[in-house]
C-alpha cells in the first residue's frame, strides 16, 4: 500500500508550524545525518522546487530520474512551481512524483557512520 502525502494548505500554515511530519512511520533517531530522495515514477518530466528555509532552487526531473540526499533538515517542495501544492519533507523520507502528485515510499537507510551528505 503506498501512501499518498498531502500539500499543506497555504505557506502561512508552514510558518506556523514548528515541525510538521507529512508521513512518519518511525520515531526520532540519532546517528549519522540522512537526506531524501525524491524519484519521477512518471512519463514525463516534472520541475521540482526545492525551498530549504529562505533559499529556493529549481531542478528538472527528468523520468526515471532521482534526486537523492535532498532537504538534510527539512524542506519545502513544490511541483512545476505550483504554490497551493506544497509538501514538506522531514529529510528521511524517500518519494516519489506520479500524475503530479507526491507519494511516500518508505525511509532512506540510513547511511554509514562517518558518512557526510552531498553538496553543491
Amino acid at each position: 500500500m503506498r501512501l499518498m502525502i498531502k500539500a499543506t494548505l497555504a505557506p502561512a500554515a508552514v510558518a506556523a508550524l514548528a515541525v510538521l511530519t507529512v508521513c512518519t512511520l518511525g520515531g526520532v533517531t540519532s546517528g549519522p545525518v540522512s537526506a531524501a530522495t525524491i524519484a519521477n515514477a512518471d512519463g514525463k518530466p516534472y520541475t521540482i522546487s526545492i525551498i530549504e528555509q529562505s533559499r529556493k532552487r529549481d531542478v528538472r526531473l527528468e523520468t526515471g530520474a532521482k534526486l537523492e540526499r535532498i532537504c538534510i533538515e527539512g524542506c519545502r517542495i513544490r511541483i512545476n512551481g505550483d504554490a497551493a501544492r506544497e509538501f514538506l519533507l522531514e529529510g528521511t523520507e524517500r518519494v516519489s512524483v506520479e500524475d503530479g502528485l507526491v507519494y511516500y515510499d518508505g525511509e532512506v537507510a540510513k547511511p554509514k557512520t562517518g558518512a557526510q551528505p552531498a553538496t553543491k
